[in-house]
């Protein structure tokens, strides 16, 4: 997909849906890929991921630990695993399995964290991630990406797919997100 051409329909999608369009795509192409989740196929914008390629996507249920430590062995065994969770419970309660099977072991799990900032807002305080950022970015080696646009979520899993070791993988933003990346070149 030519995601510059299709910029304006990936915004209606927002990030989430982006993330699983793109990730669907490319999965189509490369056996390695797979999504592990934390009891949000749908919130993640996996469920076509889940229905095509359903011995390629977990669900590990509402336990953030046990997905990255899951995918740090899928990523050991030569797999290239994504997995998705809000983005306060992927920075805060998963961290030590962030810390240790992540950064430490540069194992090359993708961990995505969803409705960063205020996304969460009905959610309440409990879903709000304002502090991942935070908490990640003196880990060793854990490459954080934070896309302004749905344009810049599409390129993001790209190079998270290219890139060998771990990344952290912000979403904000809800459904009709507006473009703000430039289209044109330059």
């Amino acid at each position: 997909m030519d995601y510059a051409k299709n910029h304006r329909m990936l915004s209606l999608l927002g990030q989430r849906g982006t993330f699983g369009t793109v990730l669907h795509e490319l999965a189509a192409r490369d056996g390695r890929i797979m999504a592990v989740t934390a009891d949000l196929t749908a919130a993640s914008g996996l469920e076509r991921f889940a229905a095509d390629y359903p011995h390629r996507c977990v669900n590990a249920g509402i336990a953030e630990q046990n997905a990255v430590g899951f995918a740090a062995g899928l990523a050991d065994s030569g797999k290239i695993p994504f997995v998705t969770t809000f983005s306060n419970f992927a920075a805060l309660r998963a961290s030590e399995f962030v810390r240790h099977f992540m950064a430490y072991m540069d194992c090359n799990v993708k961990l995505v964290g969803l409705g960063s900032g205020f996304a969460m807002e009905l959610f309440g305080t409990t879903h709000y991630g304002l502090e991942d950022i935070g908490a990640l970015r003196s880990l060793p080696g854990l490459t954080i990406l934070s896309p302004a646009d749905c344009l810049e979520v599409a390129k993001c899993v790209e190079f998270c797919v290219a890139h060998k070791g771990p990344v952290y993988l912000r979403l904000c933003g809800k459904m009709n997100q507006p473009p703000v990346s430039r289209t044109d070149g330059l």
